[in-house]
């Protein structure tokens, strides 16, 4: 015999639903062609870190342990199984609008994690907004307010009623992009991205490679910048974070 739902999440399944129903195109993270130009002009550099002193300076906090500076880089490692590693620091951008430019060099088996939230937002977990995370073969671009960390979306994957879990895993690669690529591990990659509005854009090495449309990543603010590492260890330098002009 299947589970009964109870009445709220019952609820909350039928409304997603009729949700999908109603809106299919505003609902979907759009994935279209990857814009040559940049989104938008660089306007005042807000965050910069060349990690010279080989030590984290005061604008940094170390969310999850065993990430840090050592020979002139920041370094993040997984040491338990519970969590990778995870390097936090404040944005004060004006508008939630930027540009992320940073070196990053990854071994195998390693998932990096650029991710731009508000933590004082409760819709979401931890308060995730919008990211981008790279592996050795893929890239995925992610509108995490809308998708993959969404409260409501995430109770209904552990709910009993298969249509509703199915429901929420559709919703989740709404707001998804996967980006199949092979990156080179144990060298220096040039990553930048940059999020204007509603839309994501992603470079690599000089050449765009992933931009997604979709309605979380235009949320205002978006002051809580955290760099994760789940693995072996990656490194990062010459980290830059600019405001969009106007």
């Amino acid at each position: 015999m299947n589970a009964r739902l109870p009445r709220p999440v019952k609820s909350l399944a039928c409304l997603l639903g009729l949700a999908l129903a109603l809106f299919p195109v505003s609902a979907r993270a759009q994935a279209g062609a990857i814009p040559a130009r940049p989104l938008a002009e660089k306007g005042a550099l807000i965050f910069a870190d060349d990690f010279s002193t080989n030590r984290f300076g005061g604008v940094w906090m170390e969310r999850i342990k065993s990430a840090g500076v050592e020979n002139g880089v920041m370094f993040g490692r997984q040491t338990t199984t519970e969590h990778g590693s995870v390097a936090s620091a404040k944005l004060a951008l004006p508008d939630g609008n930027l540009i992320c430019e940073c070196r990053v060099q990854f071994e195998r088996n390693v998932t990096v994690a650029f991710s731009f939230d508000d933590m004082s937002h409760k819709g979401s977990v931890a308060g995730h907004i919008a990211r981008v995370t790279l592996e050795p073969q893929l890239v995925k671009l992610h509108d995490d307010k809308e998708g993959a960390m969404n409260r409501k979306l995430t109770a209904l994957k552990k709910t009993d009623d298969a249509a509703a879990k199915a429901g929420a895993e559709e919703e989740i690669k709404r707001h998804t992009l996967p980006v199949p690529m092979k990156l080179e591990t144990s060298k220096w990659h040039a990553f930048g991205v940059e999020i204007v509005g509603d839309q994501m854009r992603v470079t690599l090495d000089g050449a765009p490679v992933g931009f997604l449309k979709s309605a979380g990543l235009a949320h205002v603010p978006k002051p809580d910048l955290k760099i994760s590492v789940s693995g072996k260890q990656a490194l990062f330098d010459d980290l830059r974070i600019w405001s969009v002009k106007k």
